[in-house]
């Protein structure tokens, strides 16, 4: 008899102490979630940065006119190096 009573007893307390975890766990995330909205309302309110919109044209622009330089050293290249014809 005492031994059902003690694995009762042993039951009921493994009952509780899931329950306890559980309940541990619960506030944990509801914390975490908490935290985690307030963050993304910290990340909204930041500031937008200005478009630098001159910067970005001359980026283009050099950067056109290198590719215009390599495509014409190439093209010089190619016809010092073809094969000479005399045809007509």
């Amino acid at each position: 008899m005492r031994d059902l009573e003690r694995q009762v007893g042993e039951h009921n307390y493994a009952i509780q102490q899931n329950q306890y975890l559980a309940d541990q766990a619960y506030e944990m995330r509801a914390r975490d979630l908490g935290l985690q909205t307030q963050q993304n309302y910290i990340n909204i309110n930041k500031p937008i940065a200005t478009p630098n919109v001159l910067g970005t044209m001359l980026g283009a622009a050099t950067t056109s006119l290198g590719n215009f330089s390599d495509a014409k050293q190439l093209q010089a290249r190619q016809l010092s190096s073809a094969p000479k014809t005399d045809y007509p």
